[in-house]
């Protein structure tokens, strides 16, 4: 499926003309539309409908045990999640005539590892509700984020097989290179402990120049606290929906079914982060912009390094204003020349840390939204900016 590994070989703008690429990216966002979507009325029907009871009735009977009920629950999804996965990662850009995101033997494995660290999530707050009740489930839940948070480079670069190509030590900037050219890394780990995470395919559209640019962004990032604000607005989300979820589907409460209600209700509030927290990231972006344009920090190449990202991650040179508020957390290139809202709650990569850490807490529209459905490679490290 994956003809051209290296498919920065050419400038990337000349592979595809701007109407088909326009349409693709008008075909993911409508395919993630659809797969969120899917997933709420899905949820909905399930909490409604009392299957659940039902199902944990018939699992009784059967005398699995409930890691076992809970694992099959990780398989359903991931057989639910299948044709979406196909539709965004092989079918549409084979349409628009782009390089399949995976092959077949690539995107089994990265399901198997996907569901490891799901299965291993969700069985950890289940045994943790079990015996500790809710305030444990929730200490739980927090450890489970504070090692995430620590190693989302390392589980990006096993789960979507990304080679290392670090050659010597820098000041903590790592570089990793995968098949997807829309895998943007990143940064990764605690204040004092972070990691700068970039694309080495990127090397061939930024040149050396470009990519110190980038490498120096993300570190302004870090010492202007917008990093950290988009970190702790994903953590309030994400421990927030946990809470609003247990006590609405009565978790813990002692058997499976409690537990697969939460998730399901889960399913919600990680939909309400998806249509809020893009604003605070979008506006991190943007604060982020005002402070590489300072005179120590301005370059007459910044403007075409943007948009080379911009467009290396999928994004678009412009979109209506209504569209972009409610679905995407970075901003077109030419809202970011001419800014229509101000900077204020800034908060950068909050929506896509908070898709990382919601796969800790059992949500199920971690691999289903425009950007990273069907691409492996970007599950744990969706694009930034």
């Amino acid at each position: 499926m994956n003809e051209d590994p290296h498919p920065l070989t050419a400038p990337i703008v000349s592979r595809i003309s701007d109407v088909r690429r326009n349409a693709y990216l008008q075909g993911r966002l409508y395919l993630g539309m659809l797969t969120v979507g899917s997933w709420v009325v899905f949820a909905t029907l399930l909490l409604a409908s009392g299957v659940l009871e039902s199902l944990g009735i018939w699992l009784a009977k059967l005398g699995l045990p409930e890691f076992a009920a809970l694992s099959m629950m990780v398989l359903g999804f991931c057989l639910i999640q299948l044709p979406f996965d196909w539709l965004g990662g092989h079918w549409l850009p084979r349409r628009y005539g782009l390089t399949s995101h995976f092959t077949l033997p690539s995107y089994c494995m990265a399901v198997f590892k996907h569901g490891l660290i799901f299965s291993a999530s969700i069985n950890t707050l289940h045994v943790a509700g079990q015996h500790l009740g809710l305030a444990g489930a929730l200490g739980t839940l927090l450890v489970l984020i504070m090692i995430g948070v620590q190693s989302q480079h390392l589980l990006a670069r096993w789960l979507g097989c990304l080679k290392n190509k670090t050659l010597e030590r820098d000041d903590g900037v790592l570089i990793y290179e995968g098949t997807d050219l829309a895998f943007s890394g990143g940064i990764s780990g605690w204040p004092g402990l972070e990691r700068v995470i970039l694309n080495h395919s990127w090397q061939g559209e930024l040149k050396t120049n470009g990519m110190a640019w980038l490498k120096d962004r993300r570190r302004r990032a870090i010492r202007s606290g917008l990093r950290m604000n988009g970190l702790l607005w994903a953590i309030i989300w994400i421990s927030s929906s946990f809470i609003f979820a247990a006590f609405l589907a009565g978790f813990p409460g002692g058997d499976v079914a409690a537990t697969m209600r939460m998730l399901l209700y889960g399913v919600f509030f990680h939909f309400g982060g998806l249509l809020l927290l893009p604003t605070l990231s979008r506006r991190g972006s943007l604060a982020l912009d005002g402070i590489d344009s300072t005179p120590d920090n301005a370059c007459s190449h910044t403007k075409e390094w943007t948009k080379a990202i911009t467009i290396l991650t999928d994004g678009e040179e412009r979109r209506a204003a209504w569209i972009e508020r409610i679905f995407h957390p970075l901003p077109s290139m030419e809202n970011r020349m001419t800014p229509y809202e101000n900077t204020g709650w800034a908060a950068w990569n909050a929506t896509r840390y908070m898709l990382f850490l919601s796969t800790l807490a059992g949500g199920l529209l971690s691999r289903s939204v425009h950007c990273n459905i069907g691409r492996p490679e970007l599950w744990i490290m969706p694009p930034v900016d």
